[in-house]
């Protein structure tokens, strides 16, 4: 089954009724399942992929905070390829708060699901994954980053066939599927459940945490190693001294005389978990502010 399909069914299963005019792609309502009254929201890919702007951000929010308090179960729709970044930091700060009561929803133990239309990528990852369950249409593909920016990546195009089919084995419906209990792939004789979060964000980062353990496993990352470069000659000619592990730069340099703590990013790959999961023991010495500044020293000379 289609999203356009999951949609026209999830709307008919839940007798769905709007409460207002739709904002932007964002449609508020109330249906009931079973008997029982719930609450809807919808974001639909009508306008610049489904973006969600700062209006729509401050409904949900409003919308979340109610289900939270009274418990009354909830059903998201998301079909979005992320916040409308179109409206620059305002909708940042708008996602802050919305996200910020995404995380009370879950807390709260009200129940919730999340029906992931054909794009589910950035801030409705984010929502989608808060949710006491997930189902995915056939079509559907959840991930932080949409396929375009997966294929830039890759340096692949995302229209090329194979890059496609890598793209839903990856991050489509099946692959979601097989990752956990409360993903669930959606079929024309699919009935939605609403359910609590399974576990606490606390309970979660726990889990997260022996995920990466294992994931870390046989990567066979190599020790630390001292490197001289003509460009780090040119960058810091009173002297340096820098490692390297895993494409991450740690150590420090002369300016002015005096010592400065040096990180920076080099090689063009991913910041994978992997890599950020290193344990140098020289970033414990690194000053936040001297790390961020030589950052973006680096970023055009790396």
């Amino acid at each position: 089954m289609l999203a356009q399909e999951s949609l026209a069914q999830l709307k008919a299963q839940l007798d769905f009724q709007a409460a207002a005019e739709p904002v932007g792609n964002l449609t508020l309502g109330r249906g009931r399942l079973r008997g029982n009254p719930l609450h809807v929201a919808i974001v639909e890919n009508k306008i610049a992929s489904g973006a969600i702007g700062a209006k729509e951000c401050s409904k949900l929010a409003s919308l979340f905070r109610v289900v939270a308090a009274n418990k009354i179960p909830m059903v998201m729709y998301l079909d979005s390829a992320g916040v409308k970044v179109s409206e620059g930091l305002p909708v940042l700060g708008a996602f802050r708060q919305l996200f910020r009561a995404a995380l009370a929803l879950a807390e709260s133990g009200a129940p919730t699901a999340a029906v992931c239309g054909a794009h589910c990528y950035g801030a409705a990852s984010l929502l989608a994954s808060l949710a006491g369950t997930r189902y995915y249409s056939r079509n559907s593909r959840l991930a932080m980053s949409g396929p375009a920016i997966l294929a830039q990546t890759a340096g692949a195009s995302v229209l090329d066939e194979a890059f496609q089919a890598m793209s839903h084995a990856s991050i489509g419906a099946q692959a979601r599927a097989k990752l956990s209990l409360g993903n669930v792939a959606l079929s024309p004789t699919s009935a939605i459940e609403i359910s609590p979060v399974a576990m606490s964000s606390a309970e979660r980062h726990v889990e997260l945490g022996v995920r990466l353990a294992q994931a870390g496993k046989g990567v066979g990352i190599a020790a630390p190693e001292k490197i001289v470069r003509k460009d780090l000659d040119k960058l810091y000619p009173q002297g340096y001294a820098i490692h390297e592990q895993a494409g991450v730069l740690v150590g420090e340099a002369l300016q002015a005389g005096l010592p400065v703590s040096v990180v920076g990013l080099t090689g063009g790959k991913l910041l994978g978990a992997a890599r950020v999961d290193t344990r140098q023991p020289d970033l414990e010495n690194v000053s936040l502010a001297a790390a961020s500044a030589a950052n973006t020293a680096f970023s055009g000379r790396l």
